[in-house]
């Protein structure tokens, strides 16, 4: 299962500048929309480590544990 608001979707509506944002920026964008759509974070993390989403779950999973795979990427700290 594919994700509904993929990355087109997303440079459609905020631009591919938007890719340039710090980290602490681009968390504040994600806070400000959880905040605004009024989901709770109990929700949005039931809905990461259960979904059916390949690309959420391969992420998930690499958070739970080591993965030999995993770049440096994977696992910046809040810093930026």
């Amino acid at each position: 299962m594919p994700l509904q608001y993929d990355t087109a979707y997303w440079l459609q509506k905020l631009g591919p500048d938007i890719r340039k944002l710090s980290l602490q920026e681009r968390l504040q964008l994600i806070l400000s929309l959880v905040i605004f759509l009024q989901v709770s974070l109990t929700n949005i993390l039931e809905f990461i480590f259960t979904t059916e989403i390949e690309e959420v779950r391969s992420r998930a999973s690499r958070f739970m544990g080591y993965t030999p795979s995993a770049d440096d990427n994977d696992k910046n700290s809040l810093q930026g």
